[in-house]
């Protein structure tokens, strides 16, 4: 998707709203691989959940917390990340559709001279 959005030649021209969805879509991939590739651990009492993320080097004493709060925040950014690119998907397809569909018939020019007649 970076390669995509920062490389392709259609994409050069794109505003800053392409900016902001790379970054954010970089910020999510690193807690993605971290969560994916980390340690969990859960507290005895059943509760509190730890994270060790991925090093080059593994050491027990850099586990973090992870809290319901910071996980159902993580969820509504991607939410949030994928709203931002189906609305633009839905908007190129529905500029593309009008482009390529005939104008309607209200929107045709007459073949009658302004204020003639129609019989």
């Amino acid at each position: 998707m970076t390669a995509m959005l920062e490389k392709a030649p259609q994409h050069a021209d794109r505003t800053i709203f392409f900016d902001e969805l790379i970054k954010e879509y970089k910020d999510l991939n690193g807690i993605r691989n971290a969560y994916a590739h980390g340690l969990w651990y859960t507290h005895d009492d059943g509760e509190t959940i730890y994270l060790e993320a991925e090093t080059e080097y593994h050491s027990f004493l850099n586990k973090t917390e992870v809290t319901l709060k910071e996980l159902l925040g993580v969820l509504k950014r991607y939410e949030i990340l994928q709203g931002k690119l189906l609305d633009r998907r839905r908007a190129l397809m529905l500029a593309k559709a009008l482009k390529a569909s005939p104008p309607s018939k209200e929107q045709q020019p007459s073949p009658h001279r302004k204020g003639a007649r129609k019989d």
